[in-house]
């Protein structure tokens, strides 16, 4: 798609683009600031980027350019994942998880 043409179905203007010297493909979308202050990241990027909602991202300003960045490391998506992938049923009581992690702290307590 060109850059000055318009999606037909899209009340946003968009366009795709492939970078010469970078070897790279681009996406360029053109979208309204809220009342709020919120702008919609478009689909196509969050799905490139495996975002969903609540993912945290850093927002800075570069050249006169807001910048909106995934984090390097997003501690909290790793521990849904891990949570989900470990299918543990049981209910754990966090008194006896204490009363546990205090006899196994005598025991290799010196004496």
């Amino acid at each position: 798609m060109l850059p000055d043409q318009k999606r037909k179905n899209s009340k946003y203007k968009s366009g795709l683009y492939f970078c010469i010297s970078e070897g790279i493909t681009l996406l360029e979308e053109e979208r309204k600031i809220g009342p709020k202050g919120q702008v919609v990241i478009p689909q196509a990027i969050r799905k490139i980027l495996k975002m969903q909602p609540g993912t945290n991202v850093v927002v800075s300003l570069e050249d006169n350019k807001v910048v909106l960045k995934k984090p390097s490391f997003d501690a909290v998506a790793v521990f849904r994942k891990t949570a989900r992938e470990i299918h543990y049923n049981k209910e754990i009581d966090p008194h006896e998880a204490y009363e546990e992690s205090l006899e196994e702290r005598k025991r290799h307590a010196l004496p």
